[in-house]
């Protein structure tokens, strides 16, 4: 990092710290719950940088475990009966995850959009107010038209739609636009 940078990994932190506190603070989570929370994903984001190293320029081999990793953890919710709201909750992050990885490797492939373009910080600001905005906006309207009946579906669906509108959809749009 040059000097420029050094404060991402604290802004980052510290924005971490803060998500957990206000779950705490609302009554949503235990201590225990945003620990393991933070655990897990610090797991995950070692393993997931060690396949990204592995697969080096092929990034798109990431779509297998992840598909893989996807089916297995369907498959077990509704083996084990998790098809309540618990597993609505992990089904949402999962629609995210999924489409998240179709949309930075079809970006990649088609759109090949470069922040570094427009690193004016105007630019910059739009674009995480647009592209948030939006994303925010995608996943509360698609409440209205998705079927609810299903909770496992209904979460997996707004949240891929969302998903995939921040990680192809928008790039397409900003790249167009020059933002």
């Amino acid at each position: 990092y040059g000097k420029k940078h050094r404060a991402v990994p604290v802004v980052f932190a510290v924005l971490t710290l803060l998500v957990m506190l206000s779950r705490m603070y609302l009554g949503q989570h235990y201590l225990s719950d945003v620990f393991c929370g933070l655990t897990l994903g610090v797991l995950v984001a070692i393993a997931f940088n060690a396949l990204l190293s592995l697969f080096g320029s092929r990034e798109e081999l990431f779509l297998i475990p992840a598909a893989v990793l996807t089916a297995v953890l369907i498959g077990v919710m509704y083996g084990t009966g998790m098809d309540g709201a618990s597993g609505a909750d992990i089904l949402k992050g999962v629609g995210a995850f999924v489409a998240f990885d179709i949309g930075y490797f079809l970006e990649k492939k088609f759109v090949k959009y470069d922040v570094a373009v427009n690193r004016k910080w105007w630019k910059c600001a739009l674009r995480i107010v647009l592209g948030g905005g939006v994303a925010i906006a995608v996943q509360q309207t698609f409440k209205l038209f998705l079927p609810s009946d299903i909770p496992m579906l209904y979460g997996f669906l707004r949240y891929f739609i969302m998903a995939f509108w921040a990680a192809f959809v928008a790039p397409v749009i900003f790249k167009a636009i020059k933002l």
